[in-house]
Formats: C-alpha cells, sequence, structure tokens
C-alpha cells in the first residue's frame, strides 16, 4: 500500500475507532486502537515475491463494468474492474479468494476447483515474472 495511502487508512481507522469507543462507551479498549490503526497496511508486504502482480485490492461486482451485447443482455461480453485506489503488488490470490469468497454462489463454491482451473489457464497465459 503506497504511504499516503496508508496514512490516510490509519487516520480513518483510529477516527472510527474514536466514535465506537465515545458512542459505546468502550474507554477500556483504548489501549488496542492505535495497534490495529498501524497495522492497517501491514499484511500483502509479506506476499510481494517475483510471482507477484498489480492487484485491484477490493474485487468484487461493485467494483466492476459490464459490457452487454446489443441485442441482449443475456451475459456480459467485457468486464472492466474499476476502483482503483487499494492497488498494490501482491500475489493473484488476494483478489481472486476475495471476489470468490464475498460473491460466489453456493453453486459456484461447489465448483471451485473448475473455475480455479480455469482462471490458473487464463492468468498463466498473461503473466511473466518480473525479473
Amino acid at each position: 500500500m503506497p504511504a499516503d495511502v496508508e496514512v490516510s487508512v490509519t487516520e480513518d481507522v483510529k477516527a472510527i475507532i474514536d466514535k465506537i469507543i465515545t458512542k459505546y462507551g468502550l474507554e477500556n479498549i483504548i489501549d488496542i486502537k492505535y495497534e490495529v490503526g498501524s497495522q492497517a497496511g501491514d499484511g500483502p508486504r509479506d506476499y510481494i515475491n517475483e510471482y507477484s502482480i498489480l492487484t485491484q485490492g477490493d474485487c468484487w461486482c461493485n467494483n466492476m463494468m459490464f459490457k452487454y451485447p446489443a441485442e441482449g443482455p443475456k451475459y456480459p461480453t467485457d468486464i472492466m474492474l474499476i476502483d482503483w485506489q487499494l492497488l498494490r503488488q501482491a500475489s493473484p490470490v488476494f483478489d481472486i479468494s476475495y471476489f470468490f469468497y464475498t460473491i460466489a454462489s453456493e453453486d459456484a463454491l461447489n465448483n471451485l476447483d473448475d473455475y480455479l482451473r480455469i482462471y490458473h489457464e487464463e492468468l498463466s497465459k498473461r503473466i511473466t515474472r518480473s525479473w
């Protein structure tokens, strides 16, 4: 996460926690709030390696624009990811797991192995090592 975004996210987290503490009288948890905020951007850095790609960071249907054929909206013919404010270098697993586990139906999850195979085949065609 870029430093300026991390600072912004950390400040936002602190402000939200302050409001919750005040609203619900939770002053006894005040010691943990800054620890939580200071760790806001730590996770993905641990996963940067030669197979890392640029990930969108918030990969779900509300951050996608779908193009449908003029003759009727049965299936989209193209999809574009939007809202790149959480852009980061990380494993492709971050976006694909976020996508599946936030919007997939039970039927889709039951066929997860098939979708992961297709995803792997298509991703492998498009990425190369960064070194």
